[in-house]
């Protein structure tokens, strides 16, 4: 085996059309997949980015619920154009400036 490579090293011979079309289609299939792996990450992160504004603006609306030590009401959660997507019963429990919110479930 060791000689046959040294061989094709010293060897005057060009490469042959089938060595060099099976090169550029390997070389095709990559650029091909990273195109596409490209394009799925750019999807996911649309997605996820609508995921976050969503739920960005939920809380919002729950922190509007923050008056006191305790509050709970209903939040009414819209898209970006103030369509209503979801009407949700937050609990807002407040104190030394912490708060933390929840979902009831059911709502």
């Amino acid at each position: 085996m060791r000689k046959k490579a040294g061989l094709k090293l010293k060897s005057q011979n060009g490469e042959t059309f089938i060595e060099i079309l099976a090169s550029v289609i390997i070389i095709s299939f990559g650029v091909i997949l990273f195109v596409s792996l490209v394009l799925t990450s750019h999807k996911i992160n649309i997605s996820q980015k609508a995921a976050d504004s969503a739920f960005y603006t939920a809380l919002g609306q729950c922190e509007t619920l923050a008056g006191g030590e305790s509050s709970s009401d209903y939040a009414y959660i819209t898209d970006s154009a103030g369509a209503q997507l979801e009407k949700a019963k937050c609990t807002v429990i407040s104190s030394d400036g912490l708060a933390a919110y929840s979902k009831e479930a059911g709502s």
